[in-house]
């Protein structure tokens, strides 16, 4: 089975700032994931997520529980780079973007 680099998008969050900018509304995220074709590897990294959203610090957030997850990019990755390369993080964006 082949590495796939999977690009997620999360929307339905309402997470206010400490400051006057604009509350959280979504994310972006990529995760590596083995599977046996690139419709697999996007279910598999959308499992991941969602199960990181059911963790806290995560659950406790606004609109945690409606957080809903698309795939917007799904590439295969060499067999080393699939192994040693796991990134994590989210990059936020808010409703006013």
């Amino acid at each position: 089975m082949p590495f796939f680099r999977v690009l997620l998008e999360g929307n339905g969050l309402r997470i206010d700032s400490a400051d006057e900018a604009p509350p959280i509304a979504g994310f972006f995220t990529t995760r590596i994931v083995w599977a046996k074709a690139p419709e697999s590897a996007e279910r598999a990294a959308i499992n991941v997520v969602a199960q990181e959203w059911r963790t806290e610090p995560y659950a406790s957030q606004p609109g945690a529980n409606s957080l809903a997850l698309v795939a917007s990019e799904c590439e295969p990755v060499g067999f080393i780079r699939g192994l040693v390369d796991r990134p994590s993080g989210f990059t936020f964006f808010s409703a006013e973007t």
